[in-house]
């Protein structure tokens, strides 16, 4: 897949607040590494970057992974559905939660992208909730909110901006229908709990994930979405 372009769709587009700022796109080395080839243009800001293809299986295998290292670790996790990925529930479900990336070994991203493989680190924050739900097959592979770790620090930072705005967009792929049925009559006001609980654990948590810093730049440490 080397050099081909990412078809990344951008949720929410407004005029960019800072021309050249580039923290909207600290996802985007995932994609690189493995080949695709994301464009980003700086004239837009926007809610949610969400990535259609080309897929790979490991998109998927990376999912179920930070999943089960959550379970098995002492992160908390809402869901919306069954989230075990042996089991037919009829539709895909989407993981959100909150990670960081850093190059393999070396401190170059170009190090990260090798024929037939690809090189990073991917960093699970345990301290911050993760949430699943069951969505439509319009989901994208994965998207991000151009909001990181870095930024929730900063004091111009509104939590209850990124979680209506996150909200708004995880509401339009929702596949309610199959949503456990003791949820399903009030699934928004899960659903924008869910969130909140991982947007304020990622700013309530500051001194924990502080001190991972040194083995991840928090520039690039953000809310991830994987569909699995």
């Amino acid at each position: 897949l080397i050099g081909r372009e990412a078809d990344i769709h951008f949720f929410g587009e407004y005029p960019a607040r800072h021309w050249n700022a580039y923290d909207k796109g600290w996802f985007c080395p995932y994609l690189y590494a493995s080949g695709r080839t994301p464009c980003i243009l700086r004239a837009y800001d926007f809610v949610v970057a969400a990535f259609s293809g080309p897929g790979l299986h490991a998109d998927a295998a990376v999912a179920s992974t930070l999943l089960r290292l959550a379970e098995e670790g002492d992160t908390s996790i809402n869901r919306l559905c069954d989230a075990n990925p042996r089991h037919n529930i009829g539709c895909s479900r989407l993981l959100v939660l909150c990670l960081g990336i850093s190059p393999w070994r070396t401190h170059a991203w170009s190090q990260a992208r090798n024929p037939g493989e690809a090189r990073l680190r991917i960093h699970l924050l345990d301290c911050v909730p993760a949430l699943v739900l069951p969505v439509t097959e319009k989901t994208p592979i994965c998207a991000w909110s151009p909001w990181t770790v870095h930024q929730m620090y900063e004091q111009d930072f509104n939590p209850g901006k990124q979680v209506e705005e996150l909200s708004y967009y995880l509401g339009s792929i929702i596949s309610v229908k199959d949503v456990n049925e003791s949820m399903r009559g009030g699934y928004q006001a899960i659903l924008h709990a869910g969130l909140n609980s991982i947007v304020q654990s990622a700013v309530d948590t500051k001194v924990a994930i502080s001190g991972i810093s040194k083995t991840v730049d928090l520039r690039r440490a953000g809310i991830v979405m994987f569909r699995f």
